[in-house]
């Protein structure tokens, strides 16, 4: 699936993995989230890996200009490894229970939703528990099934093998 205004058609209760080549195509599908969603009126959490957050972050301003800081705390870029591996390892039960709390905190703060984009490079360095990645991506479909977020999974077609890649779940908006 190409990654060209990707973003842009999303809505929320859609989950996909995306393939990109390259941390340049990734930085992209993250601007065009947060364009859409500043005009959405969402909260944006990416999770960066490929790219330091700082780069992340003055890309954006580049890209997206002063509507990056017209609310404060809209637009918010974390390190992948803290959210995927916060007790160095990779627990999805405890990452989907992250994702919960972050989605329902978006709602108190006022947001219509959450955009969520996460940079899965983390995974190259094969962690332990990288082996339920694949489940995961299957399992945290249900997490937008209520129409409260949207997530998009960044993989570098490049450097992920691509036995993983064939295991992940079609990409498109979930049921």
């Amino acid at each position: 699936m190409s990654t060209r205004g990707l973003a842009g058609q999303l809505e929320l209760g859609d989950h996909i993995c995306a393939f990109v080549d390259g941390a340049d195509e990734g930085l992209d599908v993250m601007t065009q989230t947060v364009s859409a969603g500043l005009d959405a009126g969402d909260k944006i959490m990416l999770f960066v890996e490929s790219l330091l957050p700082i780069a992340v972050r003055a890309g954006l301003e580049r890209s997206v200009a002063a509507s990056v800081a017209a609310r404060p705390g809209q637009v918010q870029v974390l390190s992948g490894r803290d959210a995927y591996l916060p007790a160095g390892r990779f627990e999805p039960a405890r990452v989907i229970d992250s994702l919960v709390g972050h989605i329902e905190q978006a709602g108190r703060d006022g947001y219509r939703g959450l955009r969520l984009v996460g940079d899965m490079t983390w995974a190259l360095s094969e962690p332990p528990g990288v082996d339920q990645l694949a489940g995961y991506e299957a399992q945290v479909n249900q997490l937008y099934m209520d129409g409260r977020a949207l997530g998009v999974c960044l993989y570098d077609r490049r450097a992920f093998p691509r036995d993983l890649l064939r295991e992940l779940p079609p990409s498109g908006r979930t049921p």
